[in-house]
């Protein structure tokens, strides 16, 4: 599953919404770098607790700020995890901003 979220950026940019999670949620949250969406450099977090562990990636364009939530991202959960990494795979190829 893929759940997207939309806010106000508020001038943040994709790096510090990211660092305010970290902060919130401690170390067993795991920073990779190196991703896009949609053109954007973005913030992919992984094993952000919650109801089931997310991976979280944060983009920020024209002032809003998009946050992808992608569960289960416990690979203890077997074909359910492939099928969050195909659809993972599949978004951040495909999503484009629309002016």
């Amino acid at each position: 599953k893929v759940f997207i979220q939309v806010a106000d950026a508020t001038g943040r940019t994709a790096a510090q919404a990211a660092d305010a999670i970290v902060a919130e949620f401690g170390e067993g949250v795991e920073r990779v770098f190196g991703v896009t969406v949609g053109y954007e450099v973005a913030e992919r977090l992984d094993n952000v607790p919650g109801q089931d562990l997310s991976r979280q990636v944060i983009a920020v364009h024209g002032d809003r700020l998009y946050t992808f939530v992608f569960v289960p991202a416990d690979e203890a959960q077997g074909e359910v995890y492939r099928e969050m990494e195909a659809l993972y795979d599949l978004v951040l190829r495909s999503f484009r901003f629309l002016n």
